[in-house]
């Protein structure tokens, strides 16, 4: 490990930049965002005054601009209802750089009444950047470093699902171009099936968000976006512990009027590792098998402005074979998992002007297979399960006239959702429905208003759901924002439901275990959430805050547990939930940025026998610190992640102790002729850490593995 660590360090040192004959323009690639909402603002003007060169952003707030003069230069932004953003940028020759750009809202002042973009909800947005430079390969790994959120995996290779806000992760939707990757029998998210190879943005929104959303999103969403199509060819390739290997390829090119990218990726990882037993489960020591994994994956997106709006259609397919080693102390070594699935998509959106229409339509099937012939507990069992879904969504968004002070003083959007399911699975009862038909209508309307030195925003969602199984059930959501300039407070209160899945209502009976037809729909009456967020410049330091405190009680969550007769079967039970979420930022001298994030959430049950007891593998408390250094080309990042302690069951016993994970990455960019690269270095629980989330599923301890992309623009 010690001489792979420094071949590694010393290959970083090498691929320094090398020195290029002449001066050879640059270019400059980035996005623009609301600093408020993180909302991309279309149309923005991005201008280099003292050369002649400007771009417009693209709807999703994109911008490229090339022939840039080396050196350092001057950069202006604008858009209607913002701030004029100027800073410098400095253009190295013959390099593609990057900047992404927050704009302010603009304060306008007529008839007594001011107006500014109204601010989104709460959310958390990973750009392109962020994600390559987190060393992360799939959505599970980088979603461990959001606030709030918590990731259980069972092994370095095996599934993951997300939690939020100590929410079960059948509460968090997980939506994929649009389309939802729940599973319709269990109701959870694989997001370990998620390869970043292809996926350009990540927004994770915490809270109930059934409103926007729909059924299901009860404890908060992650909407994740695939690239969109560039002029451009990238190669990258991943090697590191564990016998992992990953590569990718995407080609970017234009044909007609049509922007096409198309991209693919191969990956394996053997996964195998020695570990010790817990003594509590016998102790001693064993080797990880059944740990591999390979998987294969490709998009095709093609990209046109249409009918004033911009239109995309995508196609791609993903491939996964695993093993499932199941608890140190309880091996499956021939337990497999098989997934493949397709999905086809087109969408067309116009923004920037007085009306904004938009229209999805997504078309997914899915095949997943479990198998295992000796399990070491229960029954030899080979469950498939087989999915068809068509998921459509239009919207409809009116924000006044442009050019005139109401364009941001009131405006409103709608929208309707249909989606289909055919669902076939071993694990249903032969009753079970097939198939299911779902239809979700939203209306939501925003006002800005001015009170003294403050601007007052606020907006009022309405929504309708109704499913086949589960009726008609409206929901609500209501925010309010008070934005004094340096502080903005927010307050919000919500509402949200999830239906029983297939799995709950339909799972077939077997030995110790049965379903429950009886099951009601799991709700959350109201949710309250308020919060506060400053920003402040002291000398040369930035610093910025923000807290989070919310209360929302879960009613008939479903919990799969034991009857008084030993027979496992899902129940309604009644949670009590509440918590908070803190984070700060401190832009430091020296180009050093530290930061800090903690997230409370109690979930406890709502009943005196249970004596206050989390639910089961909910940690109460997490966080994360960091620190970022980035001297020049290079960059370096240290953090720490901190899992709070938690119960394995429903009580106040077998308490498993906190546990911290560290990370460190270093990396720089570099030229080479027409190529732009990047090489990183990358090494996860750097203090061999071996604590794992959920018991009994051991972890490697250190890993480490290296990165290079390359990447050349092409010419458009």
């Amino acid at each position: 490990m010690t001489r792979a660590l420094a071949t590694a360090a010393l290959l970083l040192l090498v691929l320094a930049p090398s020195p290029a004959a002449g001066q050879r323009p640059g270019e400059l690639r980035g996005r623009v965002t609301d600093r408020l909402t993180g909302e991309p603002v279309g149309d923005a003007l991005i201008d280099f005054p003292a050369l002649g060169l400007s771009a417009r952003a693209a709807s999703d707030g994109s911008y490229a601009i090339t022939g840039i003069e080396a050196g350092r230069q001057e950069v202006r932004t604008s858009a209607v209802a913002y701030l004029e953003h100027r800073t410098e940028v400095c253009i190295g020759n013959g390099r593609i750089e990057r900047l992404d750009i927050q704009l302010a809202p603009q304060v306008v002042e007529l008839d007594r009444i001011r107006a500014q973009s109204p601010a989104g909800l709460r959310s958390v947005r990973l750009d392109l950047a962020q994600i390559r430079e987190s060393g992360a390969s799939t959505a599970g790994e980088i979603l461990e470093g959001v606030p709030g959120v918590v990731v259980h995996r069972r092994g370095g290779s095996g599934p993951a699902t997300v939690s939020i806000r100590g929410g079960d992760p059948g509460h968090v939707l997980v939506l994929l171009d649009g389309m939802a990757l729940n599973d319709p029998v269990t109701g959870a998210a694989d997001v370990s099936t998620v390869s970043l190879a292809t996926v350009e943005s990540i927004t994770v929104q915490h809270g109930a968000q059934t409103a926007r959303y729909g059924p299901g999103a009860m404890a908060g969403v992650v909407v994740i976006e695939s690239s969109r199509p560039e002029p451009r060819l990238r190669l990258q390739a991943t090697r590191g512990s564990l016998g992992e290997r990953r590569g990718a390829a995407a080609l970017g090119t234009t044909l007609g009027d049509w922007r096409i990218d198309l991209s693919g990726r191969a990956e394996q990882v053997d996964g195998g590792f020695d570990y010790r037993i817990p003594a509590e489960a016998g102790g001693g020591t064993s080797t990880r098998s059944n740990a591999d994994l390979s998987g294969m994956g490709g998009l095709l997106t093609a990209e046109a402005e249409l009918a004033g709006g911009t239109f995309r259609a995508l196609t791609g397919g993903d491939r996964m074979r695993r093993g499932l080693p199941g608890r140190g102390h309880a091996p499956s070594p021939e337990a497999r998992q098989a997934l493949d699935r397709a999905r086809l998509g087109a969408d067309w959106r116009r923004a920037g002007s007085v009306w904004s229409p938009e229209v999805r339509l997504q078309l997914v099937e899915q095949r997943v297979a479990h198998r295992d012939p000796a399990p070491p507990g229960g029954l030899a069992y080979d469950d498939t399960a087989q999915l068809s879904e068509l998921r459509g969504e239009i919207m409809m968004g009116h924000a006044g006239a442009p050019g005139r002070v109401g364009d941001r003083l009131e405006r409103w959007t709608a929208g309707l959702q249909l989606s289909r399911q055919v669902v076939e699975a071993d694990a249903l009862d032969p009753e079970a429905p097939t198939t299911r038909v779902r239809a979700g209508a939203f209306m939501r309307g925003e006002s800005t208003a001015q009170l003294g030195p403050a601007v007052l925003s606020g907006s009022l969602t309405g929504r309708l759901d109704h499913d086949g199984v589960d009726g008609t059930r409206p929901t609500y959501a209501a925010t309010a924002r008070v934005d004094l300039g340096l502080v903005t407070v927010h307050g919000r209160a919500l509402s949200s439901y999830a239906p029983p899945t297939l799995g709950d209502h339909f799972f077939r009976e077997g030995v110790a275990v049965e379903p429950n037809p009886g099951l009601r729909a799991e709700r959350v009456p109201l949710e309250l959430e308020l919060g506060i967020a400053g920003r402040h410049r002291l000398g040369p330091t930035d610093a910025e805050a923000s807290l989070t405190i919310f209360s929302g009680d879960v009613r008939d969550m479903i919990v799969w547990a034991p009857d008084f007769r030993f027979v496992w079967r899902p129940t309604n039970v009644d949670v009590r939930r509440w918590g908070g979420e803190a984070s700060a930022q401190l832009q430091l001298p020296a180009q050093l940025r530290a930061t800090g994030s903690f997230a409370l959430a109690s979930v406890t049950y709502d009943s005196p026998r249970a004596n206050g007891a989390q639910v089961a593998y909910r940690p109460r408390h997490s966080g994360r610190i960091g620190l970022d250094w980035r001297p020049g080309q290079w960059r370096a990042a240290l953090t720490a992640d901190y899992t709070g302690e938690r119960y394995p069951s429903a009580a106040r016993v077998n308490r498993l102790p906190p546990f911290w994970q560290t990370r460190l990455s270093a990396g720089r960019p570099w030229r080479l002729g027409d190529w732009h690269g990047d090489v990183a270095l990358h090494v996860d629980r750097i203090l061999d850490e071996k604590q794992s989330l959920i018991f009994g599923f051991p972890e490697p301890g250190r890993t480490f593995h290296l990165r290079v992309d390359l990447e050349r623009r092409l010419t458009r």
